[in-house]
């Protein structure tokens, strides 16, 4: 009796667990990505006017957009970047980040059960379409932008479309880089930091916090001459006291808009906030950088004070640094 007993107890626990696996890979299939994505808008618009170094356009969808979640998540099917404003009635206008192309970015804090209009920013010609699509939640169909189609796999042919998701890979590594762990080998020794790179792209693979495809697009040496500098190392040291913050995100009003931004990675150094902001544009200068992001990191900075800053004390940003993995510098705003 007790044998039977255990088998039945036995069959039932595999049964749990095939039941277990079968719905874990059932909801990381396309097929349950996409019923969960089924609230979706095509907010799609034509650039009906260019904008310029004097003029910053916007062009309104003439969907409307209703979110149950309290969130929305926008999917930028275009193979340049943009920028989202979503205009409510009563409500605070929301601007997202810039959105890489084939990329998505949601917005949260949403008023539920009230109409948004969808405002589309890009540097593009006159009458260049924008596909933009719309999801309630934070679930969208799964996809992959045309250039990067290649068998279906996420590769690219152009060197310009190339470096969008080689940035999102660049980004991604330095997210996950372990840096206090920089402290422990020599640094005057570029073969032994170039090794400590590899191996630690190697272990976020192997733990799936980057893809094969990732891996690929990453040029360890570059990321080998930033750990070297003195500002990687200002990073290590201050990752082994805990006061190192990657990827954190934002939401402040400005002027009567809601800004919402992910901050690359800052640190606490001496009662100091240092912020710094990753850029793989292709550029030949430091001023090109400067000119193009003084204004995003400024809202970074402010960001910043707003959170750490106390009636006691005020904190904001003492230096604000941009690292151009093109120029493999460290340049000051």
């Amino acid at each position: 009796m007790k044998k039977k007993a255990t088998i039945v107890i036995v069959t039932i626990c595999v049964l749990v667990v095939i039941i277990g696996i079968t719905l874990s890979a059932f909801r990381s299939s396309e097929v349950y990505r996409k019923k969960k994505a089924s609230i979706m808008w095509d907010c799609s618009v034509t650039c009906m006017e260019a904008s310029t170094s004097e003029k910053y356009v916007i062009n309104y969808a003439d969907s409307k957009v209703i979110s149950k979640t309290g969130a929305l998540t926008i999917q930028n099917r275009n193979d340049f970047d943009i920028v989202v404003h979503l205009l409510c009635e009563g409500e605070s206008e929301i601007v997202s980040d810039k959105i890489a192309s084939g990329g998505c970015f949601s917005f949260y804090q949403i008023a539920t059960d009230k109409e948004y209009t969808v405002g589309i920013h890009a540097d593009v010609d006159l009458n260049t379409e924008v596909k933009v699509f719309v999801y309630d939640g934070e679930d969208t169909e799964p996809y992959v932008p045309d250039f990067a189609k290649k068998n279906e796999a996420v590769f690219i042919e152009s060197d310009v479309n190339k470096g969008a998701l080689r940035g999102t890979a660049v980004h991604r590594v330095m997210e996950c880089l372990d840096f206090k762990g920089v402290l422990d080998i020599n640094l005057d020794y570029e073969k032994q930091a170039y090794g400590y790179v590899v191996k630690d792209i190697s272990r976020m693979l192997d733990e799936k916090l980057i893809t094969d495809d990732m891996k690929k697009l990453v040029n360890p040496s570059g990321i080998k001459e930033f750990l070297m500098s003195d500002t990687g190392q200002r990073m290590a040291k201050a990752d082994a006291l805990g006061n190192l913050f990657r990827e954190k995100p934002f939401v402040m009003e400005c002027d009567g808009v809601l800004v919402q931004g992910i901050i690359d990675v800052f640190w606490i150094e001496d009662d100091k906030i240092i912020l710094l902001d990753y850029k793989t544009d292709r550029v030949d200068s430091a001023d090109e950088l400067v000119t193009k992001y003084k204004t995003q990191l400024l809202y970074y900075a402010d960001a910043l004070s707003r959170i750490f800053s106390t009636e006691e004390k005020t904190y904001r940003a003492d230096e604000m640094l941009i690292y151009s993995f093109r120029l493999r510098e460290v340049i000051k705003i």
